[in-house]
């Protein structure tokens, strides 16, 4: 008869009964590497850091200085390129946060300073106003006094003005009517009125009240009645401007961020009025802007006079950073020429903050979801989330990965895509496969390709098309249910060197390794692995991950020892095999099983030929091998002329 011939080495695969395995499949692997061809032990874990708090999410550049959180987090560094201020922007199952990255450590810990993302829309309009005439607030006013009869002057002199209305109605008491020279008991009392800005000395108005002669017709009218008590007058400031002369316009104002971030604007307020006056635009700093980013400007916005298109100018803005209170004023002097940059944060509106599964995709743009509906912020811009942007799932959304020009999603029905080149041009498509998601971290990018967990095994997405055939060559609908059903909920998936990494969070079954890169097939069990959360540098290209308060590299330390062990070799015919021969390195034990029993157990440290025992047969033999280093070649035979033929 021939002997067992073994120099290629493969993995598990849980649907085949052990006797129907191809001759290089396992009925166990345990913490092997088939990259090679022959048997090697995959690296154990590195420990890299103890963390200040049991984490639930990570995340680092380089594997050296962390963020950690005790609650489910996805983070994303900012999309802007050379980010000044360093940001990383992180959705919480409660709120959607940005912080900077120069503060993580070695030890971890959640952020020690964040704000919530975006700028808040003012929800106060503004209030307007025009003051009696252009800058008499600040004016310096001269009153003079006269009788006038017959367009002759008489007894003019300066006069003291008793304010009613400050800038708008005056009081006064003419003085007796001189008899030397003769002042005409016809003549009237007129009051000349002349301001002057306080800075300038510009002459902002010079008016004769209505009674007089040298009264003229302009912006600006000043009417004289008696009061009555029959001695004083009062004097009052009026605009003479014609309704059909006024102009109507609108103000709105928005925050601006210590980032230079600006906000959606607040409701807009209307006036009408003459268009050269210069407009008191009052604003309010919201309580409501606590939480985010500090409001370091004010910026103020005005349409065109009668404009029939609601289009917003820059009119000026106020500087607050600084500043206590909640009110701010603002003087339009801006004319309608000067009106040249239009309002562009519109529709640059906060994201909600009950988002999750923060990702990035190409061309700036993050991507989130709540519920069913899929939210998208501007490109390039991280604190502008449009509410129409927003795209609706037709079911609750599982989870989300960025794949491609876009992001795959998975929901509690079938997937889909979502892509496009700018977020206004997103547009959803579906994915040729009706496998509904089991987790939000049950989804991996590997090698272009796209992974996730569904209820009937492992989808992998390549070029657009979805399929479970190559879950199939390893499970059957119920051995995958029977494997992992039990931790669907906190199934967890990772990416390492072209291998897929499944496990539990919360070590429901065994973790396993799959390989989906050129070596696709090779699967092994990692019973070893034991994690909470995990997150893959995308500097070093290495995968960290977080047991208890302890962060390891996965892989990143000395050979774990591997375990393999082969299909049940049925005979035609019950044999006893007398001896053996290895070709391996380092150290490794050999054990050969008969009827399931084991009959021998072989120490190697190198090549070696050995004698089996004798005094059995059977024909059902397994072979195990466990150990470290790299096992190459095991012979196995009758008799030594037999294995000189193999």
């Amino acid at each position: 008869m021939s002997g067992l011939k073994f120099d290629r080495f493969s993995g598990i695969i849980p649907r085949a009964p052990e006797s129907l395995l191809p001759p290089i499949n396992a009925s166990a692997a345990v913490n092997c590497e088939f990259a090679f061809g022959e048997l090697r032990a995959i690296k154990g874990d590195f420990l890299s850091q103890t963390m200040v708090n049991t984490p639930v999410s990570l995340y680092t550049d380089n594997g050296l200085t962390f963020y950690s959180w005790t609650e489910d987090v996805n983070a994303v560094r900012s999309p802007l390129a050379h980010d000044t201020f360093d940001r990383l922007y992180y959705t919480t199952p409660t709120d959607f946060r940005v912080t900077t990255r120069s503060n993580m450590a070695i030890n971890g810990g959640a952020p020690t300073s964040s704000y919530r993302v975006g700028v808040p829309k003012p929800t106060v309009a503004p209030t307007l106003t025009v003051p009696a005439a252009p800058g008499l607030d600040t004016a310096t006013i001269v009153a003079t006094f006269q009788y006038e009869y017959a367009g002759v002057k008489y007894q003019e002199a300066a006069i003291t003005l008793t304010t009613v209305t400050a800038n708008k109605k005056w009081t006064f008491t003419p003085p007796a009517k001189s008899v030397t020279p003769l002042t005409p008991l016809q003549a009237f009392p007129v009051i000349h009125l002349v301001a002057t800005d306080g800075t300038t000395h510009d002459v902002l108005f010079d008016l004769y009240t209505a009674n007089s002669s040298a009264a003229m017709t302009g912006d600006w009218a000043l009417a004289i009645a008696q009061n009555t008590d029959g001695t004083s007058y009062s004097i009052t400031l009026t605009s003479s401007v014609l309704e059909s002369d006024k102009k109507t316009r609108a103000y709105v104002y928005t925050y601006v961020n210590t980032y230079g971030e600006e906000g959606p604007p607040s409701p807009p307020a209307t006036i009408t009025a003459l268009s050269k006056l210069a407009f008191t635009v009052g604003c309010t700093r919201d309580a409501q802007t606590v939480d985010y980013a500090p409001i370091k400007e004010i910026r103020i916005y005005r349409t065109p006079d009668d404009s029939d298109i609601a289009d917003y100018f820059y009119t000026g803005s106020i500087q607050v950073l600084t500043a206590g209170g909640t009110a701010f004023q603002f003087i339009d002097t801006v004319t309608a020429a000067a009106l040249n940059e239009p309002l562009a944060s519109m529709d640059y509106y906060p994201p909600d903050i009950a988002l999750v599964g923060l990702m990035s995709l190409p061309n700036g743009i993050l991507i989130a979801w709540k519920d069913n509906e899929v939210h998208v912020s501007d490109a390039y811009k991280p604190w502008s989330w449009p509410p129409r942007y927003i795209k609706t799932a037709g079911h609750s959304i599982v989870g989300g990965l960025p794949h491609g020009a876009g992001a795959l999603i998975t929901t509690r029905a079938k997937p889909f895509f979502i892509s496009g080149v700018s977020p206004d041009s997103m547009t959803e498509s579906p994915v040729n496969i009706k496998q509904a998601g089991v987790s939000k971290w049950s989804m991996v990018d590997i090698d272009g390709m796209a992974a996730y967990a569904s209820n009937d095994g492992i989808v992998v997405i390549d070029g657009g098309q979805a399929t479970l055939a190559f879950s199939e060559q390893f499970f059957t609908r119920d051995v995958w249910r029977a494997r992992c059903a039990a931790g669907f909920s906190t199934m967890r998936f990772a990416a390492w060197d072209g291998r897929l990494i499944v496990w539990s969070s919360t070590n429901a079954f065994t973790p396993f390794m799959v390989r989906l890169d050129e070596a696709k097939g090779a699967m092994t069990d990692i019973p070893g692995l034991v994690a909470g959360c995990s997150y893959v540098s995308p500097v070093g290209d290495q995968l960290y991950y977080a047991r208890s308060n302890v962060v390891y590299q996965f892989a990143g330390g000395s050979d774990t020892g591997a375990a393999w062990t082969s299909r049940e070799i049925v005979l035609a015919a019950p044999a006893n095999f007398g001896i053996a021969q290895a070709i391996c390195s380092g150290a490794w034990s050999v054990s050969f099983l008969a009827d399931g029993v084991i009959k021998h157990t072989k120490v190697l440290t190198g090549n070696a030929t050995f004698r089996l025992p004798a005094g059995f047969e059977s024909d059902r033999w397994k072979i195990s091998i466990s150990g470290n280093g790299r096992f190459r070649e095991l012979r196995v035979a009758t008799t030594v002329e037999e294995l000189k033929k193999m």
